[in-house]
């Protein structure tokens, strides 16, 4: 199912009999035209508002990530509550699919180019694919060239989150702004990544998520 917004038309043309009634002169019908679209423009933001809280309340925001990305959401949730704490693991897993749902809504209305939004996926698939190599490296010391590789993929993340903000920012709020800003602190930090090599514990963690990176990586757009 597809997450739609309607938007507002606002009044045009002559006015009803009822308004030219009402209506003394032209200065009163300019201002009553004005209000008129500004009601119109606030209800339409609550319609807006409406949909999006359906859609996240009712789980189909989960079912807008494609699935070949979902099992990535999750055992990237996973790794983060491992080396982070649990609370930022499900504020960015909650962010990600709201931003997935604002994603699908701009595209929707045409605000924005489905084929906009893949210009990110070029930097991210390499991103992952410098961590799925690192993967054979895990349980050794991290090394100075290792560092290096963590350094590139975290340049590459801010790739990713500067492409998703440039299409953002004219459709959305500064919240929504905000949440993607939580998302890439985690993701374009060296030391997050360090600290999953770096950690004895978090094998079966990174075992799940290089897998589904695998898998996201056989799957073309």
């Amino acid at each position: 199912p597809e997450a739609r917004t309607t938007t507002p038309h606002t009044m045009s043309g002559k006015n009803s009999p009822k308004e030219e009634d009402l209506t003394h002169d032209d200065t009163d019908s300019s201002e009553e035209s004005s209000e008129d679209v500004k009601k119109k423009g606030r209800m339409g933001l609550r319609v807006k508002k409406n949909v999006f809280g359906k859609v996240m309340s009712s789980g189909l925001g989960k079912r807008i990530i494609p699935p070949h990305a979902r099992g990535l959401l999750k055992s990237l949730r996973s790794i983060i509550a491992r080396v982070v704490d649990q609370k930022t693991a499900k504020d960015i897993e909650s962010n990600i699919i709201k931003l997935a749902v604002k994603a699908k809504i701009c595209v929707d209305e045409k605000k924005v180019n489905e084929n906009d939004f893949l210009r990110s996926d070029v930097p991210l698939r390499k991103a992952l694919d410098i961590i799925v190599d690192l993967y054979n490296y895990y349980g050794d010391p991290v090394s100075e060239s290792m560092k290096r590789k963590f350094v590139q993929v975290t340049n590459l993340m801010t790739e990713v989150g500067k492409i998703l903000r440039e299409l953002f920012k004219p459709h959305v709020q500064s919240k929504t702004l905000g949440r993607l800003d939580g998302i890439f602190s985690t993701l374009t930090n060296a030391k997050f990544y360090q600290s999953v090599w770096e950690n004895p514990n978090t094998g079966k963690e990174l075992d799940d998520l290089v897998d589904s990176m695998s898998t996201y990586l056989q799957f073309n757009y």
